[in-house]
């Protein structure tokens, strides 16, 4: 369900909403971007429910990527939130689902193709 705070379409096609939307989770995976929007190095979150939301705040994000495990991630990199803009119609893992230990990606409900 997209609210109405979602209608607003930019000329990608891609929703920007303000509000707080749901997101598929993906555990032990990081997905690909066709553009990083906001790098992990410099953006934090508390939960993967804290990265969706920076994601669905900010303009063309449709993905997001966020190290949960303060051992994994490879390295230095608990609580990183990244937002991407990704392949609209098949993002893809990096190392393969499951294939990232410690991260969790997502893409934003609102914003799959029907």
């Amino acid at each position: 369900m997209v609210e109405d705070t979602c209608r607003t379409e930019t000329a990608e096609g891609v929703l920007y909403c303000t509000s707080l939307q749901p997101c598929t989770v993906l555990l032990d995976t990081d997905l690909n971007a066709t553009q990083v929007l906001v790098s992990g190095e410099r953006n934090a979150a508390d939960s993967a429910e804290d990265c969706c939301s920076q994601c669905a705040a900010t303009k063309f994000c449709n993905a997001w990527t966020w190290c949960s495990n303060i051992h994994g991630c490879g390295g230095q990199r608990f609580l990183q939130c990244w937002l991407k803009r990704a392949d609209p119609t098949n993002p893809q893992p990096k190392k393969g689902y499951g294939g990232s230990p410690g991260w969790i990606s997502g893409v934003r409900m609102a914003w799959l193709p029907v």
